[in-house]
């Protein structure tokens, strides 16, 4: 087994030194992709390499529209658009047996065509002649009939390129296309050529192109495994080529290495055209070496390889068959005699001259001696080479290719062009003198060409053709069959997701009144109550935000820890105590009954604002990971979420969120720990080997001591860097102190027990299971980065926000990468939901719409909150996917208006000072400065860490609401 048997060099005849191939053909590759060149000099290279190489060697060329374009000399043939205007099978079938032949004289036996690239769109600068039509059915019949004479001759075909580059306006020789289609759109379209060919042909070449709703992953195919994946599903059997790596489509983006291993690994047998094909095949073989399932990857592509090889069939032909100038005895050497009464067999593609022929027993007879053109001008081939030619056929065309300008298809020279241009309308009634001057110059029984069709531009497109590519742009890609999910994962996903709508119907069954909804009637057992804080606590936040973090950087994150455990204390004997007092259904409820009404809405402001804009970011970290594992776009994910939570939620209530939330968390951990085992299984030298390799790299880090103070720029650095072990604690404290005590999300968990005793113990146990979870996802982030840091030539997603579920969806075997998923769609926008829809009802709208309603008009209202802010929350979501770094996005968003909440809270609890108006300023005035400061942060005006917000927000609230009311309050009295 040698990998570099799957590398296929480019060389171009007469412009490169044959001792350069000659090096390579010695060093294994298993083919090349041949250009240019004369007939003779196409057929020595050949087969000079063929004696060099220790391997059979498979040679390929892009002989699309013949081996005229690529090779003086050889027949000139029509192009694919030519002979879709013709719409004969026997056309199609003449030019490959005609290509095959003169392609395998020179020793080329792999013709990279036919092309089924639709004629899409008017715009594509490089599929226009190169295509066979713009129907699908059309395309695939032709293509069919193609391949067919390239099998007579015993030559190899290649389907290109897959999955469809004809709807595109880029050039992938310069840059990267995407098709932004939907997937019904593709299967209609562009995958259906590909489909109905599938089955049997020789070989597919992918293409240079971005297919979002094909590959959620945003990978060009050619590097991608969603389009073998697919191919392989539809019973392809053949080689799978990638297109030439030395394009900008990939040259540009990625490296020489990078492609190739990537390429291999997502499904290709045949890597074409690298441009340092001697340095691929040395990184192939180390892979090989070191990759077991590499190994066995390249072992795959090379049977394929030699399959191949086998079904190229019978002796070549002699080169003298070139260009249709053979000798009698090349004839008689490589052509059957012809058959009894037909006569000598005339060279194939002889444009311009008088002949005979037939074509599946239908008879074509044209005599043009005096004036060739006129005929040629008359037949519905139009073509370089099959004008006076072309057998009859149905008129007008069923395909929407027919009204593609035969124009297109016209030889080179001028004079050629013009009498190949249709003249005449299908077909019109002409008057007798016409018809008798018709008579004298040509007789032609071939269906006259449509002059309405050449008027029709190619830009011009029919209803249903505008009306698709209106649809195309138009239209999101949704649904993808790219997904790396296996009917085990899904196993796992639906069994994990129907315990968690059953115990959600179970836990909120008892739900009859808005106590019940929004604080379990308070009784729900303080584990239950701290395993739900836990997982509302980590969520996708933890999940996706803490390995990304830690694969970037190192474990400073810990550091917050420190001071959010002294947060938790904070809450468990000052504020739970306050809240239980005062009875609050809502904690803003206690700021009502300590200040008054303007304190209680600016904190409910402040919270509907923060929650619905962090829990929006929270909700699209999961989304973003479950789009890639599922090969689905945002937006389907995200209905997921919306439409799953609302229903059990609107349900039961807070009942329901709590124990669904106690499954999520012995989820989350599960998970984290199942994966950390799987990368230790995984990493060369195990578990001790991987911790010193990220020690060495700095990942182990915890402390960050910061600058000395005798450096230049100290102050700066030490108000600028937010991860100073000392600056880091004080953040963690007062920023766990804000998002634990005085965000009803998190809140409302604590007042779900009966007593507040049991509230503390909640509180307090949850340090315990936080830290567990926290060390459980760094751990994750430590370990992906050994394992990507091991096997380099692995491709890193776009986004190293998402590093863990790509790795999951890449690398993870089936049951473990279902339970990563699992993991990932539970954490959900559950928690959010019950307590917005809480202090919108209490806050809110009992005070101001309805004081004195019914409990069934308030359990109602509470039902309909939670349909409306699952819809508002998926709007934001989706606005915050296209930013980055989400774990700190989600942070700086709470960090505006958590100062002012956690200074109101704390001069409520630990001042006797009062004042309803004073106060409420103070908590606004504070949010702005803390909006300018981040904004000027934020745009590197001033050296400020994000953290400082929270503390100066709460500082400066604790201090304005000191002095405020004693001025505005003492003057409203």
């Amino acid at each position: 087994m040698d990998p570099a048997r799957l590398i296929f060099p480019g060389f171009t005849v007469g412009k490169q030194d044959p001792k350069e191939a000659e090096a390579l053909a010695r060093l294994g590759v298993g083919g090349f992709c041949v250009y240019g060149g004369t007939p003779p000099s196409v057929s020595a290279l050949t087969a000079r390499l063929r004696r060099a190489s220790r391997y059979p060697l498979l040679i390929c060329a892009d002989y699309e529209e013949g081996a005229w374009v690529h090779v003086p000399g050889a027949t000139p043939l029509p192009t694919s658009l030519g002979v879709g205007v013709s719409g004969s099978e026997a056309v199609a079938r003449e030019k490959g047996r005609v290509t095959a032949r003169e392609a395998r004289a020179m020793g080329v036996d792999w013709v990279l065509a036919p092309v089924l690239d639709l004629l899409s769109e008017p715009r594509n600068p490089i599929v226009n002649l190169r295509a066979f039509s713009a129907d699908p059915a059309e395309a695939a019949r032709l293509a069919k009939a193609y391949l067919a004479g390239l099998r007579d001759e015993g030559a190899l075909g290649c389907l290109k390129h897959f999955p469809g580059h004809g709807a595109t306006t880029e050039d992938s020789h310069l840059d990267l296309p995407t098709v932004r289609a939907a997937r019904a759109l593709l299967n209609r379209r562009e995958l259906a050529p590909f489909r109905a060919l599938a089955r049997g042909a020789d070989a597919v070449m992918l293409g240079h192109l971005v297919v979002p709703a094909l590959d959620a992953s945003r990978l060009p195919f050619t590097l991608s495994p969603a389009g073998p994946k697919l191919l392989r599903a539809w019973g392809f059997r053949g080689l799978i080529a990638t297109d030439a790596l030395d394009m900008g489509a990939v040259a540009k983006h990625w490296g020489e290495r990078e492609a190739g291993l990537m390429a291999v690994r997502g499904g290709a047998d045949v890597i074409l055209v690298p441009r340092d094909a001697r340095t691929l095949a040395d990184e192939l073989r180390v892979e090989a070496g070191r990759d077991r399932a590499f190994a066995r990857r390249c072992a795959d592509a090379e049977r394929r390889l030699d399959a191949a090889l086998r079904r190229v069939r019978g002796a070549r032909p002699p080169l003298s068959v070139v260009g249709g100038r053979r000798t009698r005895a090349a004839r008689s050497r490589s052509s059957p005699p012809a058959p009894r009464g037909r006569g000598r067999r005339r060279p194939a593609f002889r444009a311009g001259s008088p002949t005979s022929s037939r074509r599946r027993g239908r008879a074509v007879r044209c005599r043009a001696r005096r004036s060739p053109r006129r005929c040629a001008a008359a037949c519905p081939c139009a073509s370089r080479a099959t004008a006076a030619h072309a057998p009859a056929r149905r008129w007008p065309p069923a395909s929407s290719s027919a009204r593609a300008p035969t124009r297109a298809a016209s030889v080179s020279t001028t004079r050629r062009a013009r009498a190949s241009r249709p003249r005449c309308a299908a077909p019109p009634t002409p008057s007798p003198s016409a018809s008798a001057a018709r008579s004298r110059s040509t007789v032609c029984r071939a269906p006259p060409c449509a002059r309405t069709r050449a008027r029709t531009p190619l830009s011009a497109p029919q209803p249903l053709i505008l009306w698709e590519k209106t649809m195309n742009e138009a239209s999101t890609s949704w649904f993808s069959a790219g997904t790396a999910l296996t009917a085990a994962d899904f196993f796992v996903l639906l069994g994990t997701l129907g315990a968690m709508f059953l115990v959600g119907w179970w836990g909120g069954r008892n739900s009859k009144s808005t106590n019940d909804f929004f604080l379990g009637g308070r009784r729900i057992p303080w584990w239950a109550a701290m395993l739900s804080f836990v997982a509302t606590e980590i969520s996708a936040m933890t999940i996706i935000g803490v390995p990304s973090t830690t694969f970037r950087e190192n474990w400073n994150y810990l550091q917050f820890f420190i001071g959010s455990a002294g947060a938790r204390l904070l809450i468990a004997f000052v504020f739970i105590p306050a809240f239980y007092q005062y009875n609050s259904t809502t904690i803003y409820e206690y700021l009502r009954e300590r200040f008054g009404h303007r304190t209680q809405y600016s904190a409910t402001g402040f919270f509907f604002a923060t929650r619905l804009l962090a829990s929006g970011v929270r909700l699209m970290a999961a989304s973003v990971a479950v789009s890639i594992l599922l090969g689905w776009h945002l937006v389907p994910t995200l209905m997921l979420f919306t439409i799953a939570s609302m229903i059990y939620i609107a349900y039961g209530g807070i009942e329901s969120v709590v124990w669904t939330n106690v499954l999520q968390a012995l989820t989350f951990l599960g998970v984290g720990m199942l994966t950390i085992a799987f990368l230790i299984h995984r990493s060369e030298g195990g578990f001790s080997a991987a911790m010193h390799l990220a020690s060495e790299a700095g990942k182990t880090q915890i402390f960050n001591w910061g600058p000395n103070i005798s450096e230049p720029g100290f102050f700066g650095k030490f108000f600028g860097d937010p991860n100073i072990v000392w600056i880091a604690i004080l953040n963690g404290f007062f920023g766990s102190a804000a998002a634990f005590g005085t965000d009803h999300e998190m809140t409302q968990k604590l007042l779900t027990v009966e007593t507040r005793r049991d509230s503390q113990k909640t509180i307090l146990l949850s340090i315990a299971g936080s830290l567990l979870t926290l060390i459980t996802f760094v751990g994750v982030g430590t370990m992906l980065f050994v394992f990507y840091k091991q096997n380099p030539g692995l491709a890193l997603p776009a986004k190293l926000d998402t590093i863990y579920p790509h790795f999951a969806a890449t690398v993870m075997p089936r049951f473990l990468r279902g339970a990563v998923l699992t993991a990932i769609v539970m954490a959900s926008i559950d928690s959010p939901l019950a307590s917005l829809t809480a202090v919108f009802v209490n806050d809110l709208y009992k005070p101001l719409v309805a004081k004195d309603a019914s409990q069934e008009h308030y359990m109602k209202v509470s039902r309909v909150c939670v349909v409306v802010f699952a819809v508002a929350l998926a709007a934001i979501a989706f606005f915050f996917s296209f930013f980055d770094k989400m774990l700190w996005l989600a942070f700086k968003i709470g960090g505006v208006t958590y100062g002012s909440l956690l200074g109101v809270f704390l001069l409520g609890m630990m001042t006797k000072k009062k004042g309803d108006k004073g106060v409420a300023v103070a908590m606004g005035t504070m949010a702005v400065v803390n909006a300018i400061l981040l904004l000027l942060s934020e745009n590197k005006v001033i050296p400020l860490g994000w953290s400082w917000l929270v503390i100066i927000g709460t500082l400066g609230t604790v201090a304005l609401g000191k002095i405020l009311p004693d001025y505005l309050d003492e003057k409203k009295a």
